[in-house]
C-alpha cells in the first residue's frame, strides 16, 4: 500500500481531494481516522477548518488517538507500579501517565485553535459577529448587509485627546 505522506508544509492530498472535502496529510491509525471523519465535516461546515489547517488537525487526531491509548494503559495497570529494589519495594509512576499529560497539553492547545471547546467556540463566533464578516480567512469575505438584524450597531466614535485617550 502506498503511503500518502507528503513533504512538511504541503497539503497535496487535500488539494487532490474533491472540492470541499479535506483529507489528512499522513496515514492515520483507525482510531485517529475515526476522529478525523467525525469532526472534519462539522468543523468544515462551521468554517473552523480549511485546507491550510489540514496538517495541524491531522496532528490533533493522531495525538487524540494516542492519548486514548495511554488512558487505556493507565486504566488497565493503574497510575503506579511497584518495583523491587535493593532497598525494598518502590512505587513508580507509570510512563503512560507522563505521556498522557504531555499529549493532553498539546490537545488543549489544538482544541482551542479549532474551537473544540465551548468557550473558545463562543469567542470565535463572537469575534465573527463583531467584525460583521462571515466565512473563513481563506475564502472571500461575505460582509453583512446593512439593516440585517444580526449586524451589530456601529459604536459612536469618540474623540481621542492625547495619548491617554487611547487607554479609555
Amino acid at each position: 500500500m502506498r503511503s500518502r505522506r507528503t513533504e512538511p508544509g504541503t497539503d497535496a492530498p487535500a488539494a487532490q481531494a474533491a472540492p470541499g472535502k479535506l483529507q489528512p496529510t499522513t496515514q492515520l491509525s483507525e482510531a485517529a481516522l475515526a476522529y478525523w471523519q467525525a469532526l472534519v465535516p462539522t468543523l468544515s461546515a462551521a468554517k473552523l477548518i480549511a485546507g491550510p489547517d489540514v496538517s495541524a488537525f491531522t496532528r490533533y487526531c493522531r495525538n487524540r488517538a494516542k492519548w486514548d491509548e495511554m488512558q487505556e494503559l493507565i486504566a488497565g495497570g493503574g497510575d503506579f507500579y511497584s518495583v523491587e529494589t535493593a532497598s525494598g519495594v518502590v512505587m513508580r509512576q507509570h510512563p503512560a501517565v507522563m505521556i498522557a499529560n504531555q499529549l493532553e497539553r498539546m490537545l488543549l492547545a489544538l482544541e482551542d485553535r479549532f474551537g473544540l471547546n465551548p468557550s473558545e467556540r463562543q469567542r470565535i463566533m463572537g469575534a465573527r459577529a463583531q467584525t460583521g464578516v462571515t466565512g473563513d480567512l481563506f475564502a472571500p469575505a461575505t460582509p453583512r448587509r446593512e439593516g440585517d438584524p444580526a449586524t451589530p450597531a456601529a459604536p459612536a466614535a469618540e474623540p481621542i485627546s492625547g495619548p491617554l485617550g487611547l487607554l479609555n
